[in-house]
């Protein structure tokens, strides 16, 4: 076979491939042969609106099944408020999966929102809803040292009246507690856990007079703790 016919075969057989490659594309983008007709939500989600996620993947999913930008989605997704975490995955022949991972609040942050495990804030409009957690108290930036503080206090207040409604720290990192029982007590960085304990197991036991009228108590001390009862009860 000639050089001149080889040449002109290949050059036909790369210009086949050129246009069946084009046409493949322009068929693929082509929504209304591939579009996506379902959207599988999975994972435990209890707080994130359903309405407001559609609209966040509504533009998204107008897109072909071949084209659609996944991680285009998963942004979306994830700066929603109560999302931890979501994967996005293309499932053919039609379907979207998205799982998601939501947020597991452990405390209202400044009654301007909530926090989590991790120490990192999340909005919430209906504050109210979850009166029953604890509050943190303090600058934004320490969420992580408030959580944290949070979480090694309730190791130690175990006592169900003792339990512990709010934690506010200031800039002198002094921590000030306010208890389920309406009790006030202060400690410091400096406060050993074991006068913490003794103070619980004090109250615990009925060791100390008037327990149930206490009004605060002062742990800053090196030895010992200081009290106050409520007057005129």
């Amino acid at each position: 076979m000639p050089v001149w016919i080889k040449r002109l075969s290949s050059i036909a057989l790369l210009s086949f491939f050129a246009v069946t490659g084009y046409w493949v594309s322009i068929v693929a983008q082509d929504a209304t042969l591939f579009p996506i007709k379902t959207v599988k939500v999975e994972g435990v989600v209890q707080h994130i609106n359903q309405n407001i996620l559609s609209r966040a993947i509504a533009e998204d999913i107008q897109q072909s099944f071949f084209v659609l930008d996944v991680h285009s989605i998963q942004k979306q997704i994830q700066g929603m408020p109560w999302v931890e975490d979501v994967i996005v995955q293309r499932t053919w022949p039609y379907t979207l999966k998205l799982t998601i991972t939501e947020q597991i609040p452990v405390a209202i942050w400044n009654w301007k929102g909530l926090v989590n495990g991790s120490g990192e804030q999340f909005k919430e409009e209906d504050l109210f809803s979850f009166a029953n957690l604890p509050v943190l108290v303090g600058d934004d930036g320490h969420e992580k040292l408030l959580v944290k503080k949070l979480f090694e206090l309730q190791k130690i207040f175990d006592v169900e009246a003792l339990s512990i409604r709010e934690i506010a720290m200031d800039q002198r990192y002094v921590w000030q507690l306010t208890l389920r029982n309406g009790i006030k007590v202060t400690l410091s960085d400096h406060t050993e856990e074991a006068l913490v304990k003794q103070f619980i197991k004090a109250y615990k036991y009925n060791e100390i007079s008037n327990h149930e009228k206490i009004s605060t108590v002062d742990l800053r001390y090196q030895n010992g703790f200081s009290i106050k009862w409520t007057p005129g009860v």
